[in-house]
Order: C-alpha cells, then sequence, then structure tokens
C-alpha cells in the first residue's frame, strides 16, 4: 500500500466500522525505520520496494502505533526483527471523540 503509516492509517478507520463490538482484527507489516534488518532483510525489502510490491521505506513503530490507537482501544502489538505484528480490539466510534 503506497504512503506512509499514517496515509495507510486510513484504511483502519474503514476496517473499524467492518469489525463487531467484540472482534478482533490481527495482521502484520514490515517496519523500515529504527529497526534492525539483517542482511538477507536488507536485500529481500530493497528488492521489494524496487518492484512496487513494498511502500515501507518511511514506515515506523511509532507511526504504526498512532494509527492502530486513533481506531481502536486496545492495541497489542509486537516486534520481531523489522515485523511488527498487531491484533486490536475495541474499535472506537466517531461519538466517542465528542
Amino acid at each position: 500500500m503506497p504512503g506512509d503509516l499514517k496515509q495507510k492509517g486510513v484504511a483502519f478507520g474503514h476496517l473499524k466500522t467492518l469489525l463487531k463490538e467484540d472482534g478482533v482484527l490481527f495482521g502484520s507489516t514490515i517496519l523500515s525505520v529504527d529497526v534492525k534488518k539483517n542482511v538477507l532483510a536488507k536485500i529481500a525489502l530493497k528488492t521489494l520496494t524496487s518492484l512496487g510490491i513494498f511502500a515501507n521505506q518511511a514506515d515506523k513503530l511509532d507511526d504504526l502505533r498512532h494509527s492502530l490507537d486513533t481506531h481502536f482501544g486496545q492495541v497489542e502489538i509486537q516486534v520481531r526483527g523489522p515485523t511488527a505484528i498487531f491484533s486490536v480490539r475495541e474499535p472506537k466510534i466517531w461519538h466517542e471523540f465528542f
């Protein structure tokens, strides 16, 4: 998905409308900023980015957490190397913001 994590975070706003009140949304993403990457990961990320498959050159954990916290009341993120694995619950609905 093109854009940075703040722009990609718009998708979470759409997904939360599909999630039941007691539902769980989970997924993973590859981070590029402030994470350790071994040589194989660096080569794979560079290749996938150059092919247009990945667009995560500016993706960082803080932006992912902010995007998820904006839309969900319970957020869990585990980082394994450059991979962030997340699960979220309790979709925030708009009237909670007002």
